[in-house]
Formats: C-alpha cells, structure tokens, sequence
C-alpha cells in the first residue's frame, strides 16, 4: 500500500514522510509529490518515491498519484479563489487517479463570521472533499507554535512583540505534533470520515508568549498590542499584510482559542505545551 504527501517539500510534509519511516513504512511505500524534484534529491536519496506534481495542474497530480491508497493532502498557499479551485482539483485528481482515501489539513478557525481569508477556503475544501466519495479524514490543525518560535531573534532585536492579536489567545500546537497525528490518522484504523480539531493543552495570550520569550532569553520583551491599521503600515507587501493582519483579527475575536483533546486521542500523549517545544527544539 502506498501512502502520498502532497506538497511533500514543505516543512509539513517532510516532517510526515520523517514519521512514517520511524513508523516502520518502507520508503518505496512512500511518495512525496513535489513541484520541483531537484529540491527532494535527499528524499530520493533514502529512497522514497518522488514524483512532480503542481496543485493547479490536474494531469501532473493525477499521473503522480498512481498506485497510491492515501494522500496527506496539504492546504496550498495560492490566493482565495485560485487555491479554491487548486483544492478541488487535488480531489478530483486523486479520485482519477483511484485514491481511496485523503487526508486534508483544514483549519482551526471554522467560524462562520471569520474576517480571515482563508477560513472560507478550507470550509469549501472540506465540504467538496466529504462530497467526493472518497474517504476521508479532517485535520482542523491549530496555529504553529513554530511561527512564533521562530522569530525569537527578530522580536529580541526589536525589543518587544507588536501585532494586532491584543488579548486573543492561541492553542498554539507544535508542527512536528501536527505531522505525527496526521501520519497516525494515514496508517490506523478507525479514523476515516472523521473530523479532528488539532490543539495544544492550553490557549495562551501575546502577552503570556512575551513572558515566557523574557525568561527563555533573559531580556525584557513586552508584548505592545496595535489596531489593525497599525499592524497592516507594517508589512512591505499588501497580500500577505492581509493574510495576517485578518488571521489575527480571527484570533482576537476567540476563533483560535479552542482546546481539545483530539490529539491525545489520535496520538495516545498530550501535545507538547509552547515551554516544552521551545525546551525540545529552541532552547
């Protein structure tokens, strides 16, 4: 049986492939689908099956995904409308293509009201998904911790964390987390038509976030909060001043605060906190 990871050069998607060879899988039981094949040399290397693949170009996907049982289908970045339609194509390509089952990377930010963007992307691509015929499995992933990780550096060398959040909060979860649930739900049993809500143990605000980064760091990093105006003055480049001054605004308005305890019951522990990834991964 072979197992595809879609967008299979992306951090989540290498993260996946890394879990199911710790899971046992033969690498030739596993193909990454990739835009570019030089960029996956490596993954070559160890073996596993690399074919290209462009969301947005149906005969590539279906062509990549022959032979192939279950897809990880990984949400693209493409803007609305054309992600939209690049989502409904990876479906239809993999129906093509005789996949038997996907599993998607929606969102935690389902609410109906949401100001942010892509919230109606994933809602389209899970109702097309579970009118597909195909069986499936929803991954409503949570915010990268990693993101806010990440930047340790650049809010040290600006001396605080500013942005438009104020006192949302986030159930922030590790991306390794995400993959590890993900490639649980692509080799267990008893995960198909299912819906999971992927989380953290707890939703934390900025201002918690700048605490901790203060003792992590030794330096006084206060979190400033800004309007949404304010914050957007930041970006250089409009479209992506939109994706997170909007993802945000999501957040403020409590659409990423939910805890569940999803995770656990997929994986078999609780996720990692924000203090035990840095611990692991940063410190």
């Amino acid at each position: 049986m072979k197992y595809a990871i879609s967008l299979g050069n992306s951090n989540l998607g290498r993260l996946a492939i890394e879990f199911l060879a710790e899971k046992g899988l033969a690498p030739e039981d596993v193909v990454a689908v990739v835009r570019s094949l030089t960029k996956a040399d490596d993954l070559a290397a160890r073996g596993v099956v690399v074919r290209r693949g462009e969301y947005g170009h149906e005969p590539s996907l279906v062509e990549a995904l022959q032979g192939v049982d279950t897809l990880y289908m990984i949400s693209g970045m493409a803007p609305p409308e054309e992600r939209i339609r690049q989502h409904r194509g990876v479906i239809e390509s993999a129906k093509d293509a005789g996949v038997r089952c996907v599993v998607y990377t929606s969102f935690i930010d389902t609410a109906q009201d949401s100001p942010f963007f892509a919230a109606g992307i994933n809602k389209d691509t899970e109702a097309f998904l579970k009118a597909s015929g195909l069986s499936y499995t929803i991954l409503r992933n949570g915010m990268y911790v990693e993101a806010d990780l990440d930047y340790i550096p650049e809010y040290v060398t600006a001396g605080k964390i500013a942005n438009n959040i104020a006192d949302g909060r986030i159930s922030y979860i590790s991306r390794r987390d995400l993959a590890l649930a993900a490639v649980h739900c692509l080799l267990d049993a008893g995960h198909d038509g299912k819906t999971y809500t992927l989380t953290g143990p707890e939703a934390v605000t900025q201002a918690r976030l700048a605490e901790w980064i203060s003792q992590w760091t030794g330096k006084a990093i206060p979190y400033v909060p800004m309007t949404d105006d304010e914050y957007r003055d930041t970006f250089p480049e409009p479209h992506w001043a939109e994706v997170v001054v909007t993802l945000y605004e999501s957040v403020r308005l409590g659409n990423a605060e939910a805890v569940t305890e999803d995770f656990e019951t997929i994986v078999g522990r609780k996720a990692w906190s924000v203090p035990e990834v840095y611990d692991r991964f940063y410190r």
